[in-house]
């Protein structure tokens, strides 16, 4: 069975892991444009009808940043580790908590949590308040920041594409938020990982 090229150009963007013959993602995409096997078929001339194999082409294998940064420019998303599983080193350092641990803290405690931006949510009837959502390699963070907060911090309430959070910890009913203080952005720690995040009004 034959794949195609495009075919096969879509299986190496999806997935970091992907392997045809033997080839990683850099090698796969130089097979993309041969048939599978490395040859090159439909040789010109006196030629014509032959086949020709090529001489390996040796290539250093992308690291995991570069993996995912290529993942999150061709799908917006990574099926290989979040991008914050990579800082989590310098985001404990911080002393940021991950999502999966908030249920385990008590209310009223003030942490720091951190994510990229996925949901910024300012409904009508909330009297200005803006809901958000931060994702980390564990799961959401869920923000409530008031309209005062909002006006002292807007470059980054609005504008970061990754944020660290300090605030209080509200939880009641298994329903987990963080009434934010402070919002710092630190979009610059996803280097060129492109992400966007669903705002509505």
């Amino acid at each position: 069975m034959k794949i195609g090229k495009i075919r096969l150009t879509v299986l190496i963007e999806s997935d970091p892991n992907f392997r045809s013959v033997d080839l990683g993602r850099i090698e796969a995409d130089v097979a993309a444009e041969l048939p599978l096997g490395g040859h090159v078929l439909g040789q010109p001339g006196a030629l014509a009808g032959a086949s020709a194999r090529e001489k390996p082409i040796g290539i250093v294998a992308p690291g995991e940043g570069e993996t995912i940064v290529a993942d999150y420019r061709g799908m917006g998303l990574t099926l290989g580790r979040h991008p914050l599983a990579l800082i989590r080193s310098k985001l404990s350092r911080l002393k940021v908590r991950k999502a999966a641990d908030l249920a385990k803290l008590p209310s009223g405690m003030t942490i720091r949590v951190a994510g990229i931006v996925t949901h910024r949510q300012r409904p009508e009837t909330a009297s200005g308040v803006v809901f958000m959502s931060l994702e980390d390699e564990t799961g959401m963070s869920n923000l409530i920041v008031w309209p005062s907060v909002q006006q002292t911090q807007r470059e980054a309430v609005f504008g970061a594409r990754l944020m660290i959070v300090q605030g209080e910890l509200q939880s009641e009913l298994g329903v987990i938020h963080v009434i934010a203080e402070k919002v710092r952005d630190y979009s610059h720690w996803l280097g060129r990982i492109k992400s966007g995040s669903r705002d509505f009004r």
